[in-house]
């Protein structure tokens, strides 16, 4: 381990990286100091304002030893850029909303590097818990529990992405004052799998010692949550909430575990009133932490907080295993934890079985336990007052405990809505799902037993609806319903064509657990692992890295469910088959793509970089220009946009059936046509079940743009759009009798098209203009207005409506052009909107 190296004669990355960086530095810096926030080992955070936006952001700059913010320059120390570098990087790709989204990375005009972020206005859970613990700002233990579970989900993020933060502690989570929650400085965070370039190891103190300081010595050595020093030089974690396996510096057997020690570390904080190893009126030197986080586990928590829930205890004491695999397997376990408790659910650290579901079950349910008075007072009748109701106080203890399968049911159908994307990362998590659900199914039998005997205490009467079940005892009644519901609803997990336990679909909860297990598998090997997908990832990477014009800048790797195509003739893109939405188009020797039903999206990778967006009818010198932009098309703006794919088709009734179960289509059906009739949240449904999602507006307008500037992409004359798109004409004109509006050529569609039909633009995209509308991730609001460049921009915060794009065949010319933003309520359906899915690239 070491500083970063290349090869002689070779630039490193950072290098090179810093090049483009200080090519781009602009003569004069839109933003303004305003201040310090605070500092670390190699860098300062400064609240900075944003001329062009007219906003507060946190810049992060990189610093020399000693030198105040205000003055620093590039730091000669290439260890400390490089990781400075890294840390932008890697913060950037991480896009949740409890991790602070990076705007810029970038050199201003004095030289210093910098990246730019959210300015989060709050504190940090380290002042929660002082608040909590003085009983201030209406803190309670279960409001401060909901803000960790918060951090949980960002951090099970984080690990999906492969990436660990190897420093939490509460000082590096802010709460908003909203209650939003961010997990902050990932400056020591690691991509797992990737080469470790720093030597972690902590650097021992000569004469370290445990004893305890008085209280005349250095705040600097005396403040038991400040950070240790590297082998390297770093500063690295704090010894406090510091994994074991951390603290003795075996670094290689670091991974997801040793984030969720430290989570667990921050429970302890907050149960017990103090930090882990640290008395709360002692000053311990941080070296003498450090050696007691080596030597063996803190102080007992049921010794310090005698009265804390045993259940978050054991929580805790998982967490925080000496032994690693004897914790939770991942941050997602740890959550699913605490959020058992604070839902009154079984938390699995503490107790498992039908005992413990009942109780909870009753907790939860007090309303219903009321309705089921009789039955609970028999019970206890039974069990306090004679053996004559013996029998039957047990019939009912049995009967109750069966409500608590129902919860069951519906605890296992909710996680199975949350284990999507299907991705590699989720094996375990379908695996365990599978094991609880075929527990619950093997007492099926039993569940129907019961019922057949209450059955015979009751009959069955005609209705309107055929026949009914009625007893003479309102217990029996309600029992019986109950028991109904859980056996019908057993019968239906399990079957085979629709149900979450089999290898089925349904339009409600997408694949069965067990289809999206056998689908991981097969996905990998088609797209990753087969000898044929390595062999076109190699080439497809290769012409990417050298040999490709369109792709400079583009970093790319094997992507888990796609499989290279190849390059496009007339756009010169590289184009991937998207294997969860069908099988892969074949190219003919046109070059063009045969489509069929089975064929599943094409994704066209799209370089990103800066355009336009919007247009303007006011200058025709300008950007954009176009006599019939609208007030809501403008300003012109430019946006810079990172690399990302985009469907080289609208998505097909094929596709979506394939995904879905069914085909909610008004036109067809048939496999090519564009399905329609989807809401937003339907299109945000499938997307999300399949590693897609849909394209920002920015994105959209991007890749139908494709370079061009005009009104179409095609260019300022609407005469030539019948070779282009679908739109309202004399064909449509002759479906409709009635409408007498439309374009005076024919395009030779009377209703929607199958896909690729028409012209594809310089990017290889089809029916950009006309066919169907296509939903739009963004809320609609007001474009910014200003010079600068808006990076990646989504407007996901405001709004009541979304906006769709690209017109429909339906539409006059007018309505298609590339910069047109209607908009719909998100549960709209209608036969006129589709949608073209995207998909960020995944590193």
């Amino acid at each position: 381990m070491g500083e970063p190296h290349s090869e002689p004669g070779e630039r490193a990355p950072w290098e090179e990286l810093l090049s483009r960086l200080e090519a781009q530095s602009p003569r004069e810096s839109r933003y303004r100091l305003q201040g310090e926030i605070g500092r670390g080992g190699m860098g300062a955070v400064l609240r900075v304002w944003d001329g062009a936006l007219h906003r507060q952001l946190a810049m992060k700059v990189v610093l020399k030893d000693g030198q105040p913010s205000s003055v620093v320059r590039t730091p000669a120390d290439p260890r400390t850029l490089s990781r400075f570098l890294e840390e932008a990087q890697v913060t950037g790709q991480l896009d949740h909303p409890g991790i602070v989204p990076v705007h810029e990375l970038g050199m201003d005009s004095q030289g210093r590097v910098y990246f730019t972020m959210k300015l989060v206005k709050g504190k940090t859970l380290k002042e929660v818990f002082a608040e909590l613990a003085d009983g201030a700002e209406g803190w309670t233990q279960a409001r401060v529990l909901g803000l960790l579970l918060k951090v949980c989900e960002a951090m099970s993020y984080a690990h999906a992405k492969g990436v660990i933060h190897r420093d939490l502690k509460p000082a590096n989570v802010m709460v908003g004052r909203f209650g939003e929650v961010f997990v902050m400085d990932w400056g020591l965070a690691k991509v797992l799998g990737r080469e470790e370039s720093r030597d972690i190891r902590i650097q021992p103190e000569i004469a370290a010692t445990s004893e305890l300081h008085s209280s005349r010595r250095s705040l600097s050595e005396e403040t038991p949550d400040s950070p240790l020093v590297t082998m390297d030089g770093d500063v690295v974690g704090t010894p406090a909430y510091m994994s074991p396996e951390q603290a003795m510096g075996t670094i290689e057997a670091l991974g997801p575990p040793s984030d969720v020690y430290s989570m667990g570390a921050m429970l302890y904080h907050l149960l017990s009133g103090q930090m882990p190893y640290v008395p709360p009126s002692a000053r311990l030197n941080n070296y003498a932490i450090w050696h007691r986080v080596q030597e063996g586990p803190p102080q007992p928590l049921h010794e310090l907080a005698p009265g804390a829930p045993s259940e978050l205890v054991a929580i805790c004491e998982k967490a925080m295993e000496r032994d690693a695999s004897r914790r939770y397997r991942d941050m997602t376990e740890l959550a699913e934890d605490l959020r058992a408790y604070l839902e009154q659910r079984v938390v699995h650290a503490y107790e498992t079985g039908a005992l413990a579901e009942l109780r909870k079950w009753i907790e939860r349910n007090k309303a219903l336990a009321s309705s089921a008075a009789a039955a609970v007072l028999l019970l206890i009748a039974g069990l306090t007052v004679s053996l004559v109701f013996e029998a039957r106080a047990e019939r009912k203890a049995d009967e109750v405990l069966r409500l608590s399968a129902l919860q069951r049911l519906d605890d296992l159908v909710r996680e199975a809505d949350r284990l999507w994307p299907i991705a590699p990362e989720l094996v375990e998590r379908y695996q365990t799902w599978l094991s609880s659900a075929g527990r619950l199914l093997a007492e099926l039998p039993s569940h129907e037993a019961s019922l057949t005997e209450l059955r015979a205490r009751g009959r069955q009467l005609p209705d309107e609806g055929g026949l009914v079940w009625t007893f003479d005892s309102t217990e029996d009644r309600w029992w019986h319903d109950q028991l109904t519901k859980l056996a019908e609803g057993l019968k239906a997990f399990s079957d085979e064509k629709t149900g979450l336990f089999s290898a089925g679909i349904s339009p409600e909860h997408g694949w069965g657990i067990r289809r999206r297990l056998e689908l991981v598998g097969e996905i990998a090997e088609r797209s990753i692992d087969s000898p044929e997908a390595k062999e076109r990832w190699t080439e497809a990477l290769a012409s990417i890295r050298d040999r490709c014009a369109w792709y400079v800048r583009v970093e790319l790797e094997p992507q888990f469910g796609l499989l290279p195509i190849g390059q496009d003739r007339a756009s010169g893109l590289w184009e991937f088959a998207h294997l969860l939405s069908g099988e892969p188009a074949e190219r003919r020797d046109d070059g063009r793509l045969f489509l069929e039903s089975r064929t599943g999206l094409v994704l066209v990778l799209l370089p990103g970089g800066r355009f336009q967006m919007g247009a303007q009818s006011s200058h025709p010198e300008q950007p954009n220009h176009d006599p019939a932009a609208r007030s809501n098309e403008g300003p012109v703006h430019p946006v810079m946009l990172s690399p990302f794919f985009l469907s080289k088709y609208e998505m097909t009734q094929g596709q979506w059936q394939r995904v879905v179960g069914e085909n909610p289509s008004s036109w067809g059906p048939d496999g090519l046509l564009p399905v329609e009739r989807v809401s937003w949240i339907d299109c945000d449904e499938l997307c999300r079940r399949v590693g897609l999602k849909l394209p920002t507006e920015a994105q959209w307008e991007y890749g139908a743009r494709a370079g061009t500037s005009t009104p179409w992409w095609s260019g300022e004359e609407a005469d030539v759009l019948f070779e282009v798109g679908n739109l309202a004409d004399e064909s449509y004109g002759r479906g409709f009798e009635g409408d007498t509006s439309y374009e005076r050529w024919d395009d030779g569609a009377w209703g929607p098209s199958r896909t690729g039909n028409y012209a594809a633009n310089p990017f290889g995209l089809l029916d950009v203009i006309g066919n169907v509308w296509e939903w739009c991730q963004d809320w609609h609001g007001l474009y910014p207005v200003g010079a600068e460049a808006v990076v990646d921009p989504v407007r996901l915060d405001q709004g009541f409506v979304r906006v769709y794009r690209g017109g429909g065949f339906s539409v006059l010319a007018a309505n298609a052009r590339s910069a047109v933003r209607p908009n719909d309520e998100t549960e709209v359906a209608g036969s006129l909107i589709g949608l073209r899915p995207a998909r960020a690239l995944e590193r």
